[in-house]
């Protein structure tokens, strides 16, 4: 979707949406088709209410757009107030079919009844207030309460079902969302106590996007702080009270009297966005408090000791319009202010980033110190290295490379293009960061640094990157990445050395270079754990786990709880190539071996109990198996190679056998005749030179292997 708007009157108005598509529409027959082949839709306007606006935004974390929209419905004039508001959720489709004719195609309902029925919402997707990288919806409705106009309004979390709630209502749990209530409390001094204006953005700079409200007639902005884990359905005046840690005031912009718009972005590089406000009125203007660290006090700009937050530039005509952008591509958000006139007025954020360090048009390389940094790269193929500390990096246009050492970065976010971040550091652990501290990456570099690991989940990955649902890591065999969730492994289908991995909902693929140690959820909590070419340590969980160590001498462990109160799974692990040594743990375990898989060892570490098994792979059948004595353990060789198998103190307890060895066909062998089958090779000497015996041996060689093996589908 390109372009959604709705009417700005309460009054009358349609809605129409644009989106990229052929001239055919969704349905053949669009309501009306531009020149250029995109289609638009639009409501129109129904009885006195008609569309009042629209807002997109990703909610169930698809990585398309979702279009949100408030129809209001009556049958009355507007004298008798009667009707109501229903607001629709479409969901984006790959096609773009967001709805046909005046239906909606798809998606759920929200609505709002009252006297006069009516609700809002504020802002078009980016704002994720509890940071698990859905983004959230705030709608609000408004009734006759008690002789005034009360609104409340509640944030919706988004989230893969695509659930909403009644607008205005407060949600059963704290995971849900929450209400914000008992709104004439909040500085307004108009009878009428409604919201009018609901705004997201980061204004602490903790990485979770915080709410700006302001009454209708109130010059009082608040701000409520997102959080990780929302602790409460429903929020009343006190959170904004000074000393609060839910939230803070600010208090003195002029603007607010005869308001046009406010929004927040980061205008000056620092990495906390800031709020802008423009106005009408008598003395009309651009004002902009910065954000940064708050010490949950009130904020009053008119104090001489806040001159440092504020900034007021003056209009010579009233405003009427804000949109905050980054116009010329340069990485800081730009402030465009429109008049009455059409005439847009913009103040660059380049040139309010007077503590950032900005680059050219052309392709820069900016260093950082070991302090805090703020670098801008502007156009240009950049290359951005922060030091450590509090660091800032924007990379703006073209593909840019930004390197940081630690995850103590405020905000890294690559702009348009096709974006790097390289870390150089131990860990990064995306599923534990503040998503609004990390934007605009497509590729993580874990490249020649030693020993990097990274954890992601998908929904890290639609909240990071440009290109939706798509993200390539990049590193070597000493570096390992976790995927939190559920994902499946495609393998390296187009043979470009990059393993792909698909998430559950099948919405995200990630590109992982074939050198690094990777481990993924396969189903439930059972987990796919692949080595790198290098020395891998694989540990398994509760789950049934596959465990394979890929090329290098690995360990891999199925499980640690050795305590039979601990469920543990059953798992299979594959050494690869190299020495590998395969632990089980509890569980009936599949350890499995082929040709050229080196020399590995298992230790069953006394787990009698279960029916874990040792599986040859293909190629490998049972009279290609000599079975030896080697001090303790129970050596299983492949004739006519180099490769072997032991069983680690199987001649010390019977607990430490596995309970069955199979080979490729099918055939089994059980535990219990393992004893004999190797007295008796031991009887003909040495191994066998050659992978297949002469007919001549052959013969008494059958009669010594033929009572023992169980041939496959026997009873």
């Amino acid at each position: 979707l390109e372009v959604a708007s709705g009417s700005q009157t309460h009054w009358a108005g349609e809605h129409f949406a644009v989106y990229a598509g052929d001239a055919g529409g969704v349905d053949g027959t669009p309501e009306r088709v531009y020149a250029d082949g995109r289609n638009y839709f639009y409501y129109p306007q129904q009885g006195w209410g008609g569309g009042r606006q629209m807002a997109m935004l990703d909610f169930n974390g698809d990585g398309r757009d979702d279009l949100y929209q408030m129809l209001m419905y009556t049958t009355q004039n507007q004298t008798t107030y009667s009707g109501q508001v229903v607001g629709y959720l479409n969901f984006g489709t790959a096609d773009g079919s967001y709805f046909q004719g005046n239906a909606v195609a798809q998606g759920l309902s929200s609505s709002f009844y009252g006297l006069p029925g009516e609700f809002w919402t504020s802002q078009s997707g980016g704002f994720d207030f509890n940071g698990d990288g859905y983004d959230d919806l705030f709608q609000q409705g408004f009734h006759y309460r008690g002789g005034y106009d009360i609104l409340d309004a509640n944030v919706v979390f988004g989230n893969a079902a695509g659930t909403l709630l009644q607008a205005g209502a407060q949600p059963a749990t704290a995971t849900q969302g929450f209400l914000v209530s008992d709104v004439l409390s909040l500085g307004t001094t108009s009878s009428t106590g409604k919201f009018e204006t609901l705004r997201g953005g980061d204004f602490n700079g903790d990485g979770y996007d915080d709410l700006l409200l302001r009454s209708y007639g109130s010059t009082t902005l608040s701000l409520l702080w997102g959080q990780a884990f929302n602790t409460a359905t429903s929020y009343g005046p006190d959170t904004f009270a000074p000393g609060s840690i839910r939230g803070m005031s600010i208090y003195g912009l002029n603007g607010l009297a005869n308001l046009a718009d406010v929004q927040l972005a980061d205008v000056n590089a620092d990495g906390y966005d800031d709020v802008v406000v423009v106005s009408g009125g008598a003395d009309p203007a651009i004002e902009i408090v910065f954000g940064g660290e708050s010490s949950n006090q009130p904020l009053d700009v008119r104090l001489p000791s806040e001159a440092s937050r504020t900034m007021t530039i003056k209009s010579p005509t009233a405003l009427q319009g804000l949109f905050l952008g980054d116009l010329d591509s340069d990485g800081v958000a730009d402030v465009i202010a429109l008049d009455g006139n059409d005439v847009h007025h913009v103040v660059t954020g380049a040139n309010l980033a007077s503590g950032a360090e900005v680059g050219t048009a052309t392709a820069d390389t900016l260093v950082g110190s070991g302090a805090e940094d703020h670098l801008v790269g502007g156009l240009g193929n950049d290359t951005l290295v922060g030091g450590g500390g509090s660091d800032v990096l924007y990379g703006g246009g073209h593909n840019d490379r930004l390197v940081v050492t630690d995850d103590g970065f405020r905000k890294v976010d690559g702009g348009a293009g096709t974006d790097t971040l390289a870390f150089t550091g131990t860990a990064l652990d995306l599923t534990a960061m503040g998503r609004g501290r990390l934007a605009s990456i497509e590729r993580l570099d874990l490249t020649g640094n030693g020993a990097q690991r990274l954890v992601m989940s998908a929904q890290d990955v639609q909240g990071l990157t440009e290109a939706p649902g798509a993200m390539t890591v990049l590193g070597d065999a000493a570096d390992s990445l976790r995927l939190a969730g559920q994902w499946t492994r495609l393998g390296d289908a187009d043979g470009d050395g990059l393993v792909d991995y698909v998430s559950g909902d099948g919405n995200v693929t990630v590109q992982v270079s074939a050198d690094v140690a990777v481990s993924s959820q396969i189903g439930g909590g059972n987990w796919l754990l692949i080595g790198s070419s290098g020395r891998d340590t694989l540990i398994g969980n509760s789950g049934s786990d596959t465990l394979f160590g890929n090329a290098g001498d690995d360990l891999l462990i199925g499980a640690l709880a050795d305590s039979d109160l601990v469920s543990v799974d059953n798992d299979t692990l594959i050494g690869g190539t190299g020495a590998d040594t395969l632990i089980g743990g509890k569980g009936d375990d599949v350890f499995m071996f082929s040709r050229g898989d080196g020399e590995d060892v298992i230790d069953n570490r006394g787990r009698g109990l279960d029916a874990d098994k040792l599986a040859f792979g293909p190629g490998v059948s049972a009279d290609q198996l000599w079975f030896s004595r080697a001090g303790d353990d129970l050596r299983v060789s492949i004739i006519g190679t180099e490769d072997s198998v032991s069983i680690y103190k199987w001649y010390i307890s019977p607990d430490d056998h596995v309970a069955t060895i199979q080979v490729a066909n099918g055939d089994t062998l059980s535990h219990t005749n393992i004893d004999a089958l190797t007295q008796a090779m031991a009887s003909f000497g040495a191994v066998p030179s050659g992978e297949f015996l002469a007919p001549s041996e052959k013969e008494a060689w059958d009669a010594v292997i033929a009572p023992c093996w169980q041939p496959n589908g026997a009873a």
